[in-house]
């Protein structure tokens, strides 16, 4: 018969989102809308007759969470019984003698898998998910398995911090889709890319789900969510993703050089973010490039003030360099040295892509050349 694994990983409740900006009352929503989808992931076990849950890590960020944050686990997993629960604690939420993991009294139908070994959890007499803790070192060549008689077997990894290598993120100890194969495996239930994919890419063998929610604006595209994996009578495994977070990243470019007052910038910002209805979506968080201003300029925090929405707005300017750095880079001069150093490993006949180096740039520039600064002209 058909076998289903309800699949997910980096959750990452308890997240911080200080570095995002954002402030603290919404950082403290974002957390509570953590549990919330969470807990809608966990309700799509039993909508959908799942043989087992399955958490490849990073569940909570261990630097913030509390003893509540496994109890509130606890709570939410206990609900799922009698499906079991299968957790391989991550790179950021390790498995250690203080963790929430080993603080929390677990629900006899939750196992936490142990670091240095593959552990074997039988969830229907066809199927079993085989599966370690992320640990600094590499887990190992792949248990053999016999995937003969029916027997179908699953992997379940945190591959810790994954790297694009143009056919999706790369297992840990160089595994590959043949090694997968040819260990036994049916499918890889993996951990550690926050944006949904199958891999790899090219003709898969498992699957990223993302995280629940996208985290940071890097996490705007593709997809999110828990992954539904089905395992026909042959073995065969196909997957299928299931949104379940409310929060979005957009980004938006406003050309605000045809507006004389912030009165008119912070309407023309709002005729932009109208646009698939992100001005009355508070979940929304969007990042505003501005890539023209008058002559005069504009004090974006004012403009920023004056606009009306329930979005949480990051605006900056995108402005060239008022420079040619290409010439300046071969002055023996103290301009000269400046441009050297701040544009090193960094071409400089090309528009610089970091905002915090660029506007120091231009800040340092102007005062050698003896020129103020506009308020607001730096964003």
């Amino acid at each position: 018969m058909t076998r289903t694994i309800l699949h997910m990983a980096d959750v990452h409740l308890e997240a911080s989102f200080s570095s995002s900006g954002l402030p603290s009352a919404v950082g403290a929503r974002r957390r509570q809308d953590l549990r919330a989808a969470f807990e809608r992931a966990l309700s799509l076990a039993h909508k959908h007759g799942a043989d087992a849950v399955t958490v490849a890590g990073d569940l909570y960020d261990g630097r913030y969470a509390l003893p509540e944050t496994g109890n509130f686990l606890a709570e939410a997993l206990a609900s799922l019984s009698p499906i079991r629960a299968i957790i391989a604690p991550g790179c950021a939420d390790p498995y250690s003698d203080d963790s929430v993991y080993a603080l929390t009294r677990w629900p006899a139908n939750v196992t936490i898998l142990p670091h240095g070994t593959f552990s074997a959890v039988r969830v229907a007499p066809d199927l079993t998910i085989w599966g370690t803790a992320w640990g600094p070192e590499d887990p190992g060549e792949l248990p053999r398995v016999n995937a003969s008689g029916g027997e179908r077997h699953l992997l379940l990894l945190h591959v810790g911090q994954v790297a694009g290598d143009g056919s999706g993120p790369a297992l840990p100890g160089g595994l590959t889709r043949e090694s997968v194969r040819a260990a036994g495996f049916g499918f890889a239930l993996l951990g550690g890319g926050h944006v949904g994919e199958v891999w790899p890419r090219d003709h898969p063998c498992g699957c990223f789900p993302g995280s629940l929610e996208p985290l940071g604006p890097e996490e705007m595209t593709g997809s999110h969510g828990a992954v539904i994996v089905q395992i026909a009578d042959d073995g065969t495994c196909t997957a299928e993703w299931s949104p379940v977070g409310r929060w979005r990243y957009v980004s938006l470019t406003v050309d605000l050089s045809a507006c004389a007052t912030p009165d008119q910038a912070a309407r023309r910002i709002e005729a932009a973010l109208k646009r698939d209805r992100v001005r009355t979506d508070a979940r929304a968080i969007a990042a505003v490039t501005i890539t023209g201003l008058p002559a005069e300029g504009l004090d974006l925090s004012e403009v920023q003030g004056l606009i009306e929405t329930r979005a949480h707005l990051t605006i900056r300017a995108e402005r060239p360099v008022p420079y040619e750095l290409d010439r300046l880079a071969q002055e023996h001069t103290v301009r000269g040295l400046l441009v050297r150093r701040l544009c090193a490993s960094h071409d400089v006949g090309q528009p610089l892509d970091d905002d915090l180096k660029r506007n120091a740039l231009i800040l340092a520039l102007r005062a050698l050349d003896g020129k103020g600064v506009r308020p607001g002209e730096i964003a």
